[in-house]
């Protein structure tokens, strides 16, 4: 589960591959939760848009044990979300409104 700073809750994940784990075992796996590959700028920011996040974000996983899930494990973690496309398309209108207000004003 993946929860932003304001409280709401963007995403639920799954194992969507079915992967597995022996016991004794260790092993990694990496979960895209906007998808594979890479994609647009544009995509990129309508999916900041849509799922904005901004700072701390918590991930909490639960893993269960067994196809009759017989035991289960958690594991909390917090990264830092910053939305990079939002912000310089924000920068990109702020720097345009300000050199227009300037150009105005040197025509006057």
């Amino acid at each position: 589960m993946l929860n932003p700073l304001f409280g709401r809750r963007v995403a639920v994940l799954s194992n969507p591959k079915s992967l597995r784990l022996l016991a004794g075992e260790s092993r990694e796996w990496d979960v895209d939760w906007r998808g594979e590959g890479t994609r647009g700028f544009f995509t990129g920011l309508a999916d900041e848009w849509h799922a904005f996040a901004l700072g701390p974000v918590e991930v909490e996983a639960i893993l269960s044990i067994g196809e009759d899930e017989r035991g289960s494990d958690q594991a909390r973690g917090v990264f830092w979300v910053f939305p990079w496309r939002t912000a310089f398309l924000f920068a990109v209108i702020l720097f345009l409104c300000i050199s227009g207000l300037r150009l105005l004003r040197s025509r006057k």
